[in-house]
């Protein structure tokens, strides 16, 4: 399964076909995988391009596998801003529907993610940063 979801996610996709089908695909994917499988994209996600990287952290939004959201906040740290503004934007709508609410250690990095991104992306930030406690 982890050799059918890095090939989905190594794909340079037009900007429709993800959304509109490919990242429900590879949602479903990261559902069915096995512990080990799970263990593997853990240990390699960091490696791999930064388009593949931002797509699995797309694709993790609604997963039923409750692991996602611990790689998601790991991915919140990235260096490669458009992947830590994947993550957050994931993470946003995980709060939206209240499957996840960020802690102090997220708002820590969610505050400093806010220092590294353009006006444009300030507002996905601070909406996130709005579920999160302030002491």
């Amino acid at each position: 399964m982890f050799d059918e979801l890095d090939r989905a996610l190594g794909i340079d996709y037009n900007p429709n076909a993800w959304s509109d089908n490919v990242m429900f695909y590879v949602r479903d994917l990261i559902d069915r995988l096995s512990d080990d499988e799970w263990a593997h994209v853990e240990g390699v996600w960091k490696e791999r391009p930064s388009p593949w990287q931002v797509r699995l952290a797309q694709a993790a939004f609604a997963a039923t596998n409750g692991r996602t959201i611990d790689l998601l906040r790991k991915m919140l740290t990235s260096p490669i801003v458009d992947v830590a503004l994947a993550a957050a934007e994931t993470l946003g709508e995980e709060a939206q529907d209240k499957r996840w609410m960020p802690d102090g250690a997220a708002r820590s990095v969610l505050q400093m993610l806010l220092g590294r991104v353009d006006s444009d992306d300030r507002h996905m930030i601070e909406a996130l940063l709005a579920y999160a406690p302030t002491s």
